[in-house]
C-alpha cells in the first residue's frame, strides 16, 4: 500500500478520506497517514480529522519522501513533484 497524507483539512478534504476508506474496501491500495494543513488555515491547533492526524504543514513534502499528496480543492499549488500528487475516482462514481 502506498502512503498518502491529504494536503487540506476542509470539508473536500474529509470526503477524499471518506473516498480512500471506500477505496480501500475495494481493493486496499492506500495508508492513509493523515493530514497536512496549509499555511492559513483557520484551526492550525486541530490534532485530528476524520480520526487520522494532523500531522503539519508544507515541510511534510520533506519529511515523508515517499508518500503521494491529495491536495483538497482550493488548497492552492504544491511545490512538489507531479508524480507525489495522487488522484482518486470514488469506487461509486461510475
Amino acid at each position: 500500500m502506498r502512503e498518502l497524507i491529504i494536503y487540506g483539512a476542509g470539508a473536500h478534504a474529509q470526503e477524499m478520506a471518506e473516498i480512500v476508506d471506500r477505496l480501500n474496501r475495494v481493493e486496499p491500495t492506500w495508508r492513509l497517514l493523515g493530514f497536512a494543513i496549509p499555511e492559513g488555515h483557520p484551526d492550525p491547533a486541530a490534532s485530528a480529522l476524520n480520526g487520522y492526524p494532523m500531522l503539519g504543514g508544507s515541510e511534510l513534502f520533506g519529511r515523508y519522501a515517499d508518500a503521494a499528496f491529495l491536495p483538497e480543492f482550493g488548497s492552492g499549488r504544491l511545490e512538489i513533484e507531479r508524480e507525489r500528487i495522487a488522484t482518486l475516482i470514488a469506487p461509486t462514481s461510475f
